[in-house]
């Protein structure tokens, strides 16, 4: 077949071959040979759907008819070795003669041209513009990209970054991009950066928008697009949860404005077109947001407003014009940011509070408090309270009776001198600001009455009492104790509160205060007192036979803590070795019994044995019971090891600790009690400080002890939580605390006699922090999607919904359970779906799946903690049902990723989440994801962390947009438990501007002067301010202001300011020196374009004489001489008068050289007096080269002439001296390389110098100047240099193998000059020292003892020095031994047998490398370690 038929428009030419040209009908006769491609490739076979014709033909469908024919050239090349019945498929107008045989891939540029459009003339260093793409060919994502023009770098993917500040003047730059292919072609496109304005159109073929989600004004910076992957399980094909984009609140425009670039990567290969669905797009409120279909350009139609709705969910769906290509549809999630726009607001107005007249300074009796709508995770709703008046201001206006808390509202007293009778009520005027005090502020009043103060004393109406209570029962009534008060009824005066002081050291009882307020109840808390029997009849053993843990759970996770047992010595060890029978629990020395692994009680319980040995070996044991009991039961048995003491809402005053008697005199307990936790429950309201035990020494009954405390929560971090009385003993707690922040304290206390000689051991005590019920549930996704395929069975587990409670996880109160409350829609029945109450699985309940009818549905998902029980949290399940695979298969999404955008400043609760980094592959296998880069394990390192299960993405720390304004991070994502691994995917997180910096100008004051004579109009003088702020925003857009004049004559408008630049002009004739000879303005310099932070500075304008008078030279013709060779000597001082005002700038001068100097050996500057030039050099001159200059200067003012005037000029000859100059050895540094053991009278090396003085013959001597260990001789009339005595390279004065020595060169002037040289021998080591081993003496026991590790030196280098060899000699071969440490640069010595205590000298033979060996004797001295002490420094051996 010839190409013949090509030419006649009858075949298709593909390479060299022809095919006869088909029908559209696409019928295909041609049997082929069949080649390999990977599932899923557009060429492979099953993209081709052949049927059998009646008339024997094939027919098929060509979806894709480019690749196909490809497919079929390439088949028709006979590349494989199967034959079969292919389909090809061709287009009428697909192909021409002349194609490519190989592949239609051309590497380079996507056009000859690229525009980056920009909205700013001026462009800051680091601002990325876009990026450019170049095709290799090859599959390689990363190019080595090179720019013409120095100001722009381009990263090896493309993106173009300014590597300085650039001005676009003219509006635009144009500059190239080179790439270089596989081949080594290089390939060039031009690239072009314009200025746009916001009304202009946003897209251009040619243009690489690159776009980040910026506010108020989009830069059009960041598109991340990911390469597909190759097919087959080596990497998976991206599909990632897309990050939300954030867009500040109240942007003033113009509208619609740009959001952010939607790209599918299949871009590249057709055009697509886009459309968004949603919240704000077809859903209220409708129009919000739209999409330019073709360029898939993001807008927001009109300003958001957070406190309306804070955020929008949208879907985004793209679709391939005119070819079979469907992206899956992508969620993007719109957060609408926070502005400062409301103002904090008075929760009521005006507040009332009650304050006794005897109330001390401090003490805190009433609070207001105000809200305010912003975001309550930024400083825009974080309020400060200030009282700004106070009526009457009696009886001190210098000193305020009240004070208030900046931060919680509460007011308290501040000064003494409350009188009800004379002043009984006082009005206070309260300012609540957000911004921490610095932003809006409301006013709000607080009126306060004054009441009297309790001087009545309670009293009990009966004053004895005997009762009996029945034992074992908790929770008993004891008695009520009935009181009267004679203060007001109803007041806290009245009202009665109760406290046991006596009687209950083991804190049997509580006290409370009845319903009627005048009633004391006692009740009992405990049943039984743990006590130690003292004495010397000590058995060691266990407490009892059977200790018993409760739990109030059945499944029970690792780590958990069960309780304590405690085995009693007998010897005062304070730890013993436990061993569990059950390998699930282990027992700490200390008693702690902990689960190694998960358990769960199935039966309701478990039993294990403990065993322990006493110190005569003597093995005991405990048989454990853990068993589940539910919260109603009673939490007290005789054999339960409880780590919990029972809860309460604050710890009794009743509970004693005891520290157990020591021995007398300095010596410690013989014993150690494991004490038990003092548990406090967290949240407690107070008041503070709070008691929580007594501490107490039994030696308290004989001598008077002080206490003290020591650990966490007292003098270590969090500090000054717990405190203790010293003399009582007791042990407060002095705020609230938080379990979530930190669950225990370890306490250490101390005991000691005030006057006697006692001192006890000191006490561990834990503080247990109980947990509260005070966290809610919190899903870590919501909503959150899943598919599940409609003709799934029953029982069919497709999702699963999780969530997370901070609360502890060991109690119900962190135990979760899941139910679903709602389906929408209930079609075709209610119950469609189940949850697993404990995981969150989701399944199928009931057939009856339709996609056609019901092809989504949402459920509303409740998730409770206290087992279901307690504080829930609702979420969100959208479930879509998706079709059975009865299509061809959808391209798989392949998204670009725009930005995350989080706003500066935010003040938690950290960690924040920012998003979760998710794989649609993650409902086929467990994904484990993690980051890299930027503020992940680069620095700052740890503030992003991702969870590396859900993919929740984390904040660590507030960001700080002045400190780093955005990160780039790596994603990575890899299957649990198959091969399946994404490629990297690239975030960029952009910190978001808030304005919290105010302008600040760059001095203060300016000054300036004006020339009187001025015109309107005459710019003379500038002030500048900056802003900190992003300047790409309205934060950073500062505005100038003239707000003052002083003098406000001839008028108050003399002068006037650009708003812009800062720039201060004449505003008005009529300026005089002699009237007004100086001004001074007040200039304001605000952001927000002027509407926002302000700062005053000051401008201080001298009004100046006009420069009508030329300075003339006193003296217009000069001669002089100067020595050559000399740096900042004096040529001459050219003296002018000047008839203008002395001391103005029309009267001080400059002066220039303005010829005669084409070398730049001289400089002339302004004398000390302003009225004279003085001539300086600048370069040494040379009087061999040049012997005269002859200069031209000319003189002028600081301040340019008035009209036209002559200036002065002068003449200055200046004459070069001629001096001796010292000769110079060339070059000034010789360095030579001679081997170590070089000969004396070797001759090194011929080191001259030259005279640099041409015009006289001088004869040059030559001498050693430094030889520091004079191996060096010299000829003084050659400059040959020789070995004078024999080198070595072990010298202390040879560094890093090189020998410095300095040559001098002496001329026979007059007056002699000397120049230097330095010599510098690199010398080559020789094998001339054998190594030596450092150890002299050693001492070892003749038994049991470790072989004696000995080091080995050589003062050579390699190769003649290590590894080194070692041989005993003589004797000592038949009692010691050696061996060769890992490294052959040591060797361990021990005895062979035991040897008799006494002195041994052992010889060892040392070999290097080279096998150049010394002999080193050791002198061993060897000590029967068990007859006792032995050797010289030690009082025992050790073994």
């Amino acid at each position: 077949m010839s190409c013949q038929i090509c030419s006649t428009n009858l075949g298709v030419a593909v390479g060299k071959f022809c095919f006869p040209k088909l029908q559209p009908q696409n019928k295909c006769h041609t049997p082929l040979y069949r080649t390999h491609f990977p599932v899923g490739s557009m060429l492979h076979p099953t993209n081709l759907k052949p049927i059998r014709t009646p008339s024997g033909f094939i027919s098929c469908t060509c979806a894709h008819s480019f690749l196909i024919l490809l497919h079929v050239a390439v088949l028709w090349r006979g590349l494989t070795l199967t034959p079969l019945i292919s389909c090809m498929c061709v287009i009428e107008y697909a192909f021409v003669c002349g194609f490519a045989e190989e592949s239609s891939c051309t590497p380079g540029f996507e056009s000859e041209l690229l525009v980056f459009k920009v909205h700013r003339d001026d462009l800051h260093q680091g601002k990325r513009l876009g990026r450019v793409i170049f095709n290799t060919c090859d599959g390689r994502t990363g190019t080595l990209f090179q720019s013409s023009d120095e100001w722009f770098d381009v990263d090896t993917d493309g993106t173009v970054t300014l590597k300085r500040e650039v001005d676009l003047r003219e509006g635009h730059k144009v500059f190239s991009v080179h790439a270089w292919d596989s081949s080594g072609k290089k390939h060039t496109v031009s690239v072009r950066v314009e200025r746009v304005h916001h009304h202009e159109d946003h897209h251009m073929d040619t243009v690489m928008n690159i776009s980040s989600p910026q506010m108020d004004s989009h830069s059009d910076d960041l598109v991340l697009m990911f390469p597909k992957s190759s097919t087959g399980l080596k990497r998976a094909k991206r599909g990632w949860v897309i990050p939300p984009v954030n867009v500040l609140e109240n942007s003033r425009g113009p509208f619609p404005q740009f959001l952010v670039q939607i790209k599918s990567d299949y871009s590249l290969e057709a055009q697509m077109a886009y459309r968004i669905t949603g919240e704000g797009a077809d859903l209220d409120p409708n129009g919000t947001f739209t999409i330019e279909s073709l360029s898939g350009n993001l807008f927001v139609t009109r300003p958001l407003d957070r406190e309306t709705k804070a955020s929008y969910r949208l879907m985004t769906h793209a679709t391939g014009v005119g070819v079979n290509i469907i992206e899956k549809p992508m969620e993007i999630t719109v957060n609408v940011m926070d502005q400062n726009d409301n103002y904090p607001n008075f929760t009521q107005n005006p507040f009332n509070g009650s304050v006794p007249e005897a109330a001390e300074i401090g003490h805190e009796f009433m609070t207001v408090t105000a809200t305010d709508a912003d975001d309550p995770d930024t400083d825009n709703a974080v309020i400060r309270y200030s009282i700004v008046k106070q009526d009457p201001e009696s009886p001190n206006p210098e000193s305020p009776m009240f004070q208030i808390n900046s931060v919680t509202g509460g007011i308290c007293v501040n000064s003494l001198g409350l009188d009800k009778d004379k002043w009984p009520k006082y009005t206070l005027t309260v300012v609540a600001a957000d911004m921490e005090g610095r932003g809006l502020s409301t006013t709000g009043t607080a009126v306060i009455t004054v009441t009297d103060s309790n001087d009545n004393a309670p009293q009990f109406d009966q004053t004895l009492h005997t009762v009996s209570v029945p034992e074992n029962k908790v929770g008993a009534l004891v008695a009520k104790l009935t009181v009267t008060d004679e203060d007001e009824e109803g007041s806290p005066a009245w009202s009665t509160k109760y406290r046991i002081i006596s009687g209950d050291k083991g804190g049997f009882f509580s006290v409370s205060t009845g319903p009627s307020q005048l009633e004391g109840v006692i009740t009992t808390v405990k049943v039984f007192l743990c006590e130690y029997v003292e004495g010397s009849s000590c058995t060691p053993g266990f407490e009892s036979e059977l200790l018993v843990f409760k739990v109030h759970r059945d499944h029970l996770h690792q780590g958990t803590i069960l309780g304590r047992v405690i085995f009693n010595t007998c010897d005062g060890r304070t730890r013993t070795l436990f061993q569990s029978s059950d390998e699930w629990f282990d027992v700490d020395t200390d008693g702690t019994v902990t689960l190694k692994r998960r358990v769960d009680l199935l039966e309701g319980h478990k039993v294990f044995s403990v065993h322990a040995w006493d110190s005569s070996g003597k093995k005991h044991t405990v048989s454990v019971r853990v068993e589940r009991v539910h919260h109603h039961e009673d939490h007290h048995m005789d054999t339960v090891m409880n780590i919990s003491s029972p809860q309460m809402e604050s710890p009794s005053d009743n509970l004693v600790l005891i520290f157990p008697k020591s021995s007398t005199g300095l010596k410690r307990a013989k014993r150690g009690w494991i004490i038990p936790p003092i548990n406090v429950l967290e949240n407690s309201r107070g008041p503070y400080p709070m008691k929580l035990v007594q501490i107490k020494l039994d030696y308290s009954l004989e001598a008077q002890m002080a206490y003290r405390i020591t650990g966490e929560g007292a003098d270590l971090d969090p500090k000054g939580i717990f405190t203790i009385d010293r003399l009582s003993g007791y042990l407060y707690v002095t705020r609230s605390l938080d379990r979530e922040t930190k669950a225990s304290y370890r306490i250490m206390t101390h005991a000691t006699a005030v006057d006697v000689n006692i001192a006890e051991k000191p006490m561990e005590i834990i503080v247990s922090v109980l947990d509260q019920n005070d966290n809610m549930p919190f899903f870590t996704q919501n909503p959150l999607n899943g598919n599940v395929p409609e003709a799934a069975e029953i029982g069919h587990e497709f999702m699963s919904v999780t969530a997370t409670d901070a609360d502890d996880p060991e109690t119900d109160n962190a135990e979760i359970r899941y139910s679903i409350v709602k389906q929408e829609p209930e079609s075709p029945n209610p119950n469609m779906f189940q949850i697993n109450s404990v995981t969150g699985g989701i399944r199928v309940n009931s057939s009856g799946l339709d996609k056609e009818k019901w092809s989504k549905y949402t459920l509303i998902v409740v998730a409770a903690d206290m087992e279901g029980k307690g504080y829930s949290t609702t979420g969100t399940a959208v479930i879509t049902v998706t079709d059975s695979n009865d299509n061809a298969p959808q391209a798989k999404r392949g998204w670009i990723i725009p930005p995350i955008n989080v706003i500066e400043n935010s003040r938690g609760p950290l960690p924040i989440k920012l998003v979760q980094i998710k794989s649609d592959y993650s409902l086929e296998a467990q994904m484990a994801y993690r980051i890299t880069g930027e503020g992940a394990d680069l620095d700052p390192n740890g503030t992003f962390t991702i969870d590396r299960l859900s993919g929740n993405m984390y904040v660590t720390r507030p960001l700080d947009r002045e400190t780093k304004a955005s990160y780039r991070l790596m994603t990575h994502a890899t299957a649990v438990d198959v091969n399946v691994a994404h490629e990297s995917m690239e975030i960029i997180v952009n910190v978001l501007d808030q304005n919290d910096n105010k302008p600040v100008f760059t001095q203060n004051p300016f000054n300036g002067n004006v020339p009187e004579d001025a015109g309107i109009g005459h710019e003379f003088m500038t002030v500048t301010a900056t802003d900190a702020d992003d300047p790409d925003t309205d934060n950073g857009v500062i505005r100038y202001s003239i707000v003052k004049q002083e003098p406000e004559s001839p008028n108050p408008n003399m002068f006037q300011i650009n708003t812009v630049t800062g720039g201060i002009y004449v505003n008005s004739l009529g300026l005089d020196k002699e009237k007004w000879s100086k001004y001074t303005l007040t200039v304001a310099v605000a952001d927000m374009e002027g509407k926002g932070y302000s700062t005053n500075g000051t401008a201080v304008i001298t009004v100046t004489d006009s420069n009508d008078n030329a300075p003339q030279f006193d003296q217009t013709s000069y001669t002089v001489s100067v020595p050559e060779n000399k740096v900042g000597a004096e040529v001459a001082k050219l003296t002018v008068t000047d008839e203008d005002e002395e001391g103005s700038p029309a009267w001080s001068t400059k002066y220039r050289i303005i010829s005669g100097d084409k070398g730049g050996f001289f400089n002339v500057s302004t004398g000390p007096n302003k009225l004279e030039g003085v001539i300086t050099t600048v370069k040494p001159l040379d009087f061999e080269k040049n012997k005269q200059y002859i200069l031209s200067v000319i003189v002028e003012n600081d301040e340019p002439f008035v009209g036209s005037l002559a200036t002065s000029t002068a003449t200055v000859t200046v004459n070069v001296e001629d001096v001796n100059e010292p000769p110079e050895f060339d070059p000034k540094e010789e360095i030579i390389y001679k081997p170590e053991d070089s000969p004396v009278d070797t001759e090194l090396v011929s080191y001259t110098a030259t005279d640099p003085d041409i015009g006289k013959s001088q004869k040059i001597t030559y001498k050693i100047g430094n030889d520091p260990d004079g191996w060096l001789s010299v000829n003084q009339d050659t400059g040959l240099i020789k070995v004078r005595k024999p080198m070595d390279r072990e010298s202390s004065y040879v560094k890093d193998g090189k020998y410095k020595a300095i040559i001098l060169a002496v001329d026979d002037d007059k007056t002699p000059a000397t120049g230097t040289g330095t010599l510098i021998i690199e010398l080559s080591d020789v094998n001339d020292n054998a190594p030596v081993i450092n150890e002299r003496t050693i001492e070892m026991c003749n038994r049991g003892s470790a072989p004696v590790l000995l080091s080995i030196t050589d003062k050579d280098d390699p190769p003649y020095a290590g590894p080194f060899t070692v041989e005993t000699q003589g004797e000592t071969s038949k009692n010691w031994s050696t061996v060769m440490n890992e490294t052959s640069t040591g060797l361990f010595l021990k005895p062979k047998s035991t040897l008799k205590q006494g002195k041994y000298n052992v010889v060892l033979r040392v070999f290097d490398q080279q096998r150049l060996f010394q002999d080193s004797t050791i002198q061993a001295t060897v000590c029967d370690c068990e007859k006792g002490p032995c050797l010289r420094r030690h009082s025992f051996c050790l073994r």
